[in-house]
């Protein structure tokens, strides 16, 4: 008895160490294709688009010292600072007229400036967040073959790609945003959870909400796992009193994780800028401007007072936000109910020549985009079905996941309604993946007998859906790679006019 235990125990290993080296190879593998659509040449165009005009000029500030306050917390900008530190592609030139301005024009930048090192953390985090989607959809299945294959609606997405090889935010929150779902995903497939790991999930959403506060979406993740995970009966009050004393200290160790990483980034933004230039002050306060010039901004006594500036400086700043006007012609932004369909792509950057024009625009790939869309449409029809007319649940756990996602694409995407401010398609990204693992987990979920059985037509069918994301994504490259387009091609790629792509030629 004892040998045949011991034999069941040896192959036990062995299975588990070869699903290790497979996730491992695959891992590898995502990480290589990823390198070629996110990374390769991301230091092209050589000139500033969108916002890389603001958030240069934030990095360049902190590798100078110089104090300015933003709409944005700080994390994204320093993680495209420590790329040009580390880098240093630009020693030899002058850029001190970045310390003098909020926005690039392109007098300020001088000739021969490399972008080598203000796109580098956000092509890395690029490349890293496919290999981390990769992983969520191992947690979400088990299956390491339908994962892989739907990575591709990560790695072959053209405007997730386009905003990555840029000097801007989004890579950085998304990456920290995929983390955070991993081990939301770990967490959920554990039989329990102890406390700490709510404090690692604070951790890993604070990351986020210091690149974008748009990333506090998340903060519904510790709720949904909390009731999921946690043996909430109460029959009496003593039972009751126990329930909200664990959800308390639960709660309080996520929420300590993320006031801990948030105020641990405020900090390091205040002890780094050390001189006021210009008499730039932002509209802080006599007594804040007396912390940085008298060198006591690293005092924890001064902290409250220079976060909570900061953070009236930011809503200040968005409340003078114009509001969207959609009877301008020349208007970029675009409103909430048209972002599942692409309305409206965003021209970044345009240079043309006698017969073709380069585009840098926030196109997404419509073939994903429109996968995203069914994922949603689905989902909800779904959980009504489920709701109203009692049709059976095939799969507790997935359809558990389902409601989950689908709230939250709800909530965000409600929200944005609500909100005054112009906003942009860009802003849909974060619901855009809610979308694509929303249709990942219906695809489980309808044919999971199929999958388990690997019948041979999905397989097929699967390989033909990777096949076209990848046609589609190539495609529209022009518009993700600043590749030149006669006036015919560009017509050839403006399927629908509330995309609303104009030719310059």
């Amino acid at each position: 008895m004892g040998n045949v235990l011991s034999k069941i125990q040896h192959n036990a290993i062995k299975i588990s160490a070869s699903k290790k080296s497979v996730k491992l190879v695959l891992c590898l593998i995502v990480f290589a294709v990823s390198y070629f659509t996110y990374f390769k040449n991301y230091e092209n165009p050589n000139a500033p688009f969108w916002d890389e005009n603001y958030h240069i000029a934030s990095a360049h500030k902190y590798l100078n010292g110089v104090m300015f306050m933003e709409s944005h917390p700080p994390l994204g900008k320093l993680f495209i600072a420590l790329g040009e530190y580390i880098l240093k592609p630009n020693e030899q030139l002058d850029t001190s007229s970045f310390d003098h301005t909020d926005f690039l024009k392109n007098d300020d930048i001088p000739e021969g400036y490399s972008w080598q090192g203000v796109r580098f953390f956000p092509a890395l985090f690029g490349c890293l967040s496919a290999v981390v989607f990769f992983l969520i959809l191992v947690e979400i299945s088990g299956n390491y073959l339908t994962a892989f294959s739907f990575s591709s609606l990560y790695i072959f997405e053209n405007s997730l790609v386009l905003q990555s090889r840029s000097a801007m935010l989004d890579s950085a929150q998304i990456f920290f945003m995929f983390l955070v779902i991993l081990h939301f995903f770990v967490l959920i497939n554990r039989k329990s959870v102890r406390s700490c790991q709510y404090l690692i999930l604070g951790l890993l959403a604070g990351l986020s909400i210091s690149v974008k506060v748009n990333s506090a979406i998340l903060v519904l993740l510790f709720p949904f796992l909390f009731f999921l995970k946690e043996n909430f009966k109460a029959t009496n009050a003593k039972e009751m009193f126990s329930n909200i004393k664990n959800l308390m200290i639960k709660g309080a160790l996520f929420s300590l994780g993320i006031l801990f990483v948030f105020s641990s980034v405020f900090y390091i933004h205040f002890i780094i800028g050390k001189r006021i230039i210009d008499n730039r002050v932002y509209g802080a306060s006599e007594k804040y401007q007396d912390m940085v010039r008298s060198g006591e901004a690293y005092l924890p006594s001064n902290f409250p007072q220079m976060l909570a500036e900061n953070l009236i400086y930011s809503k200040t700043y968005e409340e003078n936000v114009p509001a969207y006007d959609g009877c301008n012609p020349e208007e970029n932004g675009s409103l909430p109910l048209g972002w599942p369909f692409g309305n409206s792509s965003i021209n970044y950057r345009w240079a043309k020549t006698a017969e073709t024009a380069r585009y840098l625009y926030f196109q997404g790939n419509p073939a994903i985009w429109a996968s995203g869309l069914l994922g949603v449409i689905l989902s909800f029809a779904l959980i009504l079905s489920v709701s109203i007319f009692k049709l059976p649940i095939k799969n507790k756990r997935l359809f558990s996941l389902i409601l989950i996602f689908s709230a939250l694409y709800a909530i965000y995407m409600t929200t944005m309604y609500n909100i005054t401010r112009v906003m942009y398609l860009y802003h849909y990204l974060i619901p855009l993946i809610f979308s694509l693992l929303m249709f990942y987990m219906l695809f489980h979920y309808i044919f999971e007998d199929r999958i388990k059985n690997e019948d041979v037509r999905l397989l097929r069918a699967m390989a033909i859906f990777v096949a076209i994301a990848v046609v589609v994504f190539l495609f529209f490259a022009p518009f993700t790679y600043y590749m030149p387009l006669t006036p015919h091609e560009f017509h050839l790629r403006q399927w629908f006019d509330f995309w609303k792509l104009k030719s310059v030629m």
